[in-house]
């Protein structure tokens, strides 16, 4: 049996791996769509993405297509902290758990 606090450890790492990746989303379709770089929540999506944007920046090249942007780097990020979320969740669980519990999903914790 998972605990509690087991549990609630895991959702807090899924709650903030999905604030990180939909605000790369957004990112990405404000990008490709031409937003006005003035406004101030363009402006705050931008800077709030770019801390967690940066390890990745110029892996690839952007693309341009008729003056929609698309950086790929964006989309390799939301892949890399969705699979290292999972990554971490797992790890969690196997820590605290018995190695009978340990094969236990994240759906299963859920409906506990």
């Amino acid at each position: 049996m998972v605990s509690p606090t087991t549990r609630t450890f895991v959702r807090i790492v899924y709650y903030v791996a999905d604030v990180i990746i939909v605000t790369l989303a957004i990112r990405i379709v404000l990008l490709f769509f031409g937003a006005n770089a003035g406004n101030i929540f363009v402006q705050f999506i931008y800077r709030f993405s770019d801390m967690f944007l940066a390890p990745f920046r110029n892996i690839f090249p952007s693309s341009m297509l008729e003056g929609a942007k698309f950086e790929w780097s964006t989309l390799l990020a939301m892949a890399i902290y969705g699979i290292g979320t999972y990554l971490i969740n797992r790890l969690i669980i196997t820590l605290t758990t018995t190695s009978d519990e340990t094969d236990m999903s994240y759906e299963e914790m859920k409906e506990e």
